[in-house]
């Protein structure tokens, strides 16, 4: 399979085109947009089969949004940054880290906007991965449960909190709600 990622970035590719990304760009949306792009990938990458092709974008030009991301993902997820022949195209530039292959659209040698292109390849004995998320549902302390099980009958129901709310759902579903909320955010279970 295939995941392309154009990710949200500092639009510094945009500049000469949409006048006002230049007034919203500064070193902190920079690192802003390298942490959120960081989270992106490690959200999708589970997604992608073993073996699978990653093409991860830009329109931007700093090292911190392309060429450091791609090696983060080369170490974070042994992934393999697949060679883009990019001498074979007129106006494209070679990735300006050595260790990295990607092309970069820079809009004095080609036409266009700025634009940044890398492929990843997951490896092929990487399995997906399960891992927890932010936002699982947590069991009820004592006098939470003892409240609301007051108000349901609680041989037939068992209680979750999420989001600083408690549900109710049917007791012989509240162990697969127990277990894909780890891997999976549930948007609504249950009753409020």
């Amino acid at each position: 399979n295939c995941i392309l990622v154009d990710a949200p970035c500092s639009g510094e590719g945009m500049f000469r085109k949409t006048p006002h990304a230049q007034e919203e760009w500064s070193p902190e949306n920079v690192r802003l947009c390298a942490n959120r792009q960081r989270e992106i990938i490690d959200q999708i990458w589970p997604s992608l089969k073993p073996g699978g092709i990653l093409i991860y974008s830009t329109c931007t030009f700093n090292l911190d949004e392309n060429e450091e991301q791609v090696k983060w993902i080369m170490d974070e997820f042994n992934a393999e940054n697949l060679q883009l022949k990019t001498d074979l195209f007129q106006g494209v530039s070679p990735a300006l880290d050595p260790r990295v292959s990607a092309a970069r659209f820079f809009p004095h040698r080609s036409e266009g906007e700025g634009l940044f292109i890398a492929v990843l390849r997951k490896p092929d004995h990487h399995p997906g991965r399960i891992r927890s998320v932010k936002n699982q549902i947590k069991e009820l302390d004592r006098k939470q449960w003892a409240n609301a099980s007051a108000l349901l009958k609680a041989n037939y129901w068992a209680f979750f909190e999420h989001r600083n709310q408690v549900f109710a759902v049917l007791q012989e579903m509240a162990l697969v709600l127990a277990r894909i909320s780890h891997c999976l955010y549930p948007l609504h279970f249950g009753v409020p």
